[in-house]
C-alpha cells in the first residue's frame, strides 16, 4: 500500500514539475501539465530541448 501511494505521488509530481519548468521558460503551464499527464517522461525531455520563449 505504501508503494502504491509513493507511485501515485510520483505520477502527480512529474506533471507539476514539467508545468513549472514550462512556465519558467515562457510556455503555458496548463498545456504542458496536460501533456505531461499523458506522456510524463517524454514531455519533460521535449520541453528541455525546446528553445526558451521568455528571452
Amino acid at each position: 500500500m505504501d508503494f502504491l501511494i509513493g507511485l501515485l505521488g510520483m505520477m502527480f509530481m512529474v506533471p507539476l514539475v514539467t508545468g513549472y519548468v514550462a512556465n519558467s521558460r515562457g510556455r503555458s503551464f496548463w498545456k504542458w501539465f496536460g501533456i505531461a499527464c499523458v506522456l510524463p517522461v517524454v514531455s519533460f525531455a521535449v520541453l528541455i530541448f525546446l528553445p526558451d520563449k521568455s528571452l
